[in-house]
């Protein structure tokens, strides 16, 4: 598990991170559909149904706006035999594996940037895997091919699915594979551990 850390916070560099963020277009425009949203709610009992579907429209565009502040995640990272296509995954019965076995690591990314280019929307990730034994010592780094789509509309269901061999020249016994993902386009990352076994 994660531990948390706090720290003091200056005040006067959150006012100048405020400000920043009031001249955002980004920002503006994830008030602004907060804003219409907010009004629609507010105003319930008198609000017909097609009302509700532009509120709803609102908050998530608002939400897609404000994903650029959130740091990336990564999600429902597992070891699987296929995987068929967001969310439709086979994964192994167990995290037991031969050393050199191939295996298909499936992970989900949530908050991640899109760039708008003539072609479409474009989405680059740079991505490395590291094991680490049960002292949490690094014995193994390797980088992951590049991952690069465009696609006509912005894209929300967003998965990889790196095939990759794991060690064979690692001793049997418990390890941590280590999944560090950059999103480029907008420039932050992260990183998800999963437990696994070599016999």
């Amino acid at each position: 598990p994660s531990e948390a850390t706090s720290s003091s916070t200056d005040p006067d560099a959150l006012a100048t991170i405020d400000a920043a963020w009031q001249n955002d277009p980004r920002w503006q425009a994830a008030e602004r559909q907060l804003q219409v949203a907010e009004l629609l709610l507010r105003e319930r009992p008198r609000v017909p149904g097609d009302q509700w579907t532009a509120a709803a429209d609102s908050l998530a565009s608002a939400a897609e706006a404000l994903a650029a502040y959130c740091p990336l995640k990564l999600n429902n990272a597992e070891f699987c035999r296929a995987v068929q296509s967001y969310g439709v995954t086979e994964p192994f019965a167990g995290r037991e594996f031969r050393p050199g076995q191939e295996v298909l690591l499936y992970v989900e990314l949530q908050h991640f940037e899109t760039q708008p280019t003539s072609a479409g929307h474009e989405t680059e990730f740079r991505a490395t895997y590291r094991v680490a034994d049960a002292n949490e010592r690094i014995v193994s780094e390797h980088p992951l091919p590049i991952d690069r789509q465009t696609s006509r509309n912005r894209r929300h269901d967003y998965f990889i699915a790196y095939r990759l061999r794991l060690p064979n020249s690692l001793p049997n016994g418990a390890y941590h594979l280590l999944l560090s993902i950059d999103d480029v386009k907008g420039r932050k990352s992260a990183t998800t551990r999963l437990a696994f076994e070599l016999r």
